[in-house]
């Protein structure tokens, strides 16, 4: 009897339709209720950070205001304590009754712990056992989006197969996007609608009321889900615990990447907003609206995220994501007080200057009237600038469902500087991998170039080698008719030929791979460090003319004093 410990069997799908029901939901129908349905439990977990300062005052009896966030938002990181018990004891659930039912009970949770934001006194009514009823609201949070979590996801990569992996659990961060741009909408219409007495007596519990709609909404969108695994078996069931030990070095790496991707999330679209209302003192609506965008950008790039981590690896994806980040998030906050400063002189400073100007029958220095008549349109039509930029991306995606204009599009990339050059060094590795693998598998090389092409992300290098592939048909090299297409590197084709002539094309396929992966991280990374100091220098040039836009006027006024 073999000593390895085997996974439990998941049938998914087709254990499904085997047993002869039909499946209710198409592929598509079945990932938006899954995202929807978890879009809406971490509007529940998330809605709150966008009233924590008020959610401080009224339950944190706190000397001062940043103590009260202080309070506040230790509060809303006892959610994150439960959330790993919450994917345990769930997930385990999940295993064993299925992943309708994990996802149906994360919903009753969250729609009880929202009803507990709802119905809890302030401190000044009931005194400590308010806090304590926030907490509770919080632990309860936690424990049901860390099942949620665990569950949806495992819907989703269920329903995904080998190649679309990546692209199927992408919207699982598309949902925690949508989400918060959900929630900071939610709290922008509230803000602005409601006088700020009736905010913070009565108007931020609309919010959770909102949240408690969750359970019937959440479940009508899932009840025609179709279960993706079946129950594991008593011995399957045991062999939990010796896969976890097998595989814990996957595990810890696996968990201390969603550390890095939950608290950059945090940090960015949740905190920023809190911050710059409390230590700042800019307005609630405002800070609303910057983590609207934030978590705009995140719904935007999440999909396009997973298909490129399809194409190109998830190492890769993963790798470069996390050198951008550390690249660009002290230029962030560099660029927060940046804008405070450009703000404060737009406000206060230039309207009086322009005054004094018109006073004179004098005209504004050129940089000064450029800068003004930017920010008038910024405030006058930037929202219609916002929704003629969604409109080009929608727009943009239809028109790359036409395989022509994606085809000229593709064939763009690839003739691009840096951006050409770092699609055909991966594409080259992907081909050099796979081509490696399938000739120590004894597939003919010509089939072997067939099978690879489909691996290639672009379509203009994909046609490239199918266009190498049938000139080796023909009898010809290989080396020469990649070379000929002109899209692959020189070491790559020059490695080829070697192992053409020495007999060990696959030995030097591989090695071609490996060389091919280590020059596109080495390219990537160098590319990506150098992100922050470019950023860095063009805010100080914005900041710099922004300054100057305002000195001018005052050195021309004093000279025209003086005169």
């Amino acid at each position: 009897m073999s000593n390895h410990t085997s996974a439990p069997s998941y049938t998914g799908l087709a254990d499904a339709q085997a047993t002869g029901h039909a499946q209710p939901l198409s592929r598509t129908r079945a990932i938006a209720a899954i995202t929807i349905g978890n879009g809406l439990e971490f509007y529940d977990f998330v809605v709150y950070s966008f009233f924590a300062t008020l959610i401080g005052r009224l339950y944190f009896p706190v000397g001062n205001a940043t103590g009260q966030l202080l309070m506040s938002f230790a509060t809303f990181g006892v959610g994150f304590l439960m959330r790993p018990l919450g994917g345990l004891l769930i997930g385990m659930y999940a295993d064993r009754a299925g992943r309708k039912p994990a996802v149906a009970l994360t919903l009753w949770l969250m729609g009880l712990s929202s009803l507990i934001f709802v119905v809890t006194p302030t401190y000044a009514q009931i005194g400590i056992l308010a806090p304590i009823l926030v907490v509770l609201a919080r632990l309860v949070q936690g424990f049901a989006i860390g099942g949620e979590m665990g569950a949806s996801t495992a819907l989703l990569l269920e329903y995904a197969d080998d190649r679309s992996r990546g692209f199927y659990t992408s919207w699982q961060p598309f949902s925690q996007g949508l989400a918060a741009l959900f929630g900071a909408l939610v709290g922008l219409l509230l803000s602005n609608v409601l006088a700020p007495g009736a905010l913070e007596s009565w108007g931020w519990r609309l919010a959770f009321v909102i949240g408690i709609l969750v359970i019937p909404v959440g479940l009508i969108i899932r009840r025609r889900l179709e279960e993706t695994a079946a129950p594991p078996s008593t011995r399957e069931a045991d062999a939990m615990l010796p896969l976890l030990r097998e595989h814990r070095r996957a595990l810890v790496a696996s968990i201390l990447l969603m550390i890095g991707v939950a608290s950059s999330t945090y940090i960015i679209v949740y905190y920023l907003s809190n911050y710059a209302v409390s230590v700042l003192h800019m307005p609630l609506s405002l800070g609303i609206w910057a983590a609207c965008i934030a978590a705009l950008v995140q719904v935007v790039l999440s999909p396009f995220a997973g298909r490129l981590a399809d194409r190109v690896g998830r190492c890769r994806v993963v790798l470069w994501s996390r050198v951008a980040l550390l690249a660009m998030i002290y230029p962030a906050f560099i660029m927060v007080f940046a804008t405070i400063v450009i703000m404060l002189m737009m406000t206060f400073v230039v309207p009086k200057l322009v005054a004094v100007f018109e006073g004179r029958e004098q005209t504004l220095p050129l940089l000064t009237r450029i800068v003004m008549a930017l920010s008038d349109f910024a405030r006058d039509w930037g929202w219609l600038l916002c929704l003629l930029i969604v409109v080009a991306v929608v727009a943009f995606m239809r028109a790359m469902r036409d395989p022509a204009f994606r085809l000229r599009v593709h064939r763009r990339l690839v003739t691009m500087p840096m951006v050409g050059t770092m699609l055909r060094a991966a594409d080259s590795a992907r081909l050099a991998s796979t081509l490696g693998i399938l000739g120590r598998s004894g597939v003919p090389l010509v089939d072997a170039l067939f099978i690879a092409a489909q691996v290639v992300g672009n379509l203009e290098v994909r046609n490239a080698v199918k266009n190498a592939a049938a000139k080796v048909r023909e009898g010809g090299s290989l080396s020469r008719a990649l070379d000929a297409s002109g899209y692959f590197p020189p070491m790559l084709v020059q490695m080829i030929a070697s192992g053409e002539a020495s007999g060990e094309l696959d030995h030097m396929l591989t090695r071609a791979a490996d060389y091919q992966e280590r020059e596109l991280s080495s390219t990537v990374s160098t590319m990506v460090g150098l992100l922050g100091p470019i950023m860095l220098l063009f805010m100080a040039g914005v900041v710099v003319l922004i300054v100057l836009s305002v000195m001018l006027p005052i050195m021309q006024m004093n000279n025209l004093l003086a005169g």
